[in-house]
């Protein structure tokens, strides 16, 4: 429920090949963790890295 972001990519590709209910619902809650974790707006690049994150895991999650 916590993966690290650093890892986070390979975690969401490995994740998104399952293509199963339980799959998408752990990679929506991995996106959902992150944004409850978004760095505060005096840090733009933590930020765009964790909006980057979010992004990958939402789109892995739309994917067919």
């Amino acid at each position: 429920p916590d993966w690290l972001p650093d890892y986070g990519s390979v975690v969401v590709a490995a994740v998104a090949k399952k293509k199963t209910p339980e799959a998408r619902a752990a990679l929506t809650r991995y996106a959902e963790g992150l944004a409850r974790k978004m760095p505060p707006s005096h840090d733009p690049n933590g930020r765009k890295y964790i909006e980057e994150k979010i992004d990958e895991a939402r789109s892995a999650i739309s994917e067919p």
